[in-house]
């Protein structure tokens, strides 16, 4: 989300993440920038078996595995979104918003648990996601 557009909810009293994804990593010796943690902890949770891709349209499954990485500085650096724009003629950009909701949802409120009709959905009644169905039961 573009930070004019993230201004402007906050300005309008919404609950708003803005992800800089060039900006510092968590562990900055390890990633290049926050973009590269991301994605790397997105193919963490995917390697790890904590998400899984169920009914899938086959534009995210090809925008999930297309992104190249490199080493800059001894730190990973993921393929620019530009690079990979250039590169296939189009931007990445369900790809991108994918990973980024799975990042967003350390820092959500409410514990995740499976419901009978096999989704998982926020608990916490006091939460204002309460109900909703998270990115791990995609």
């Amino acid at each position: 989300m573009c930070a004019g557009v993230v201004d402007r909810l906050i300005e309008m009293g919404d609950d708003v993440l803005g992800i800089d994804n060039a900006g510092k990593s968590s562990d900055p010796e390890k990633y290049y920038n926050l973009r590269s943690e991301i994605w790397c902890g997105a193919g963490d949770m995917f390697a790890d078996g904590d998400v899984q891709l169920k009914n899938l349209e086959p534009s995210l499954r090809g925008q999930l595995s297309t992104p190249t990485y490199d080493f800059r500085n001894g730190r990973i650096l993921i393929e620019p979104k530009a690079s990979i724009k250039k590169r296939l003629g189009r931007s990445p950009d369900r790809a991108d918003a994918y990973v980024n909701g799975l990042y967003a949802l350390q820092f959500v409120e409410g514990c995740l648990q499976a419901r009978e009709y096999g989704r998982d959905a926020y608990d916490d009644e006091d939460s204002v996601y309460a109900g909703k169905f998270s990115a791990m039961g995609m």
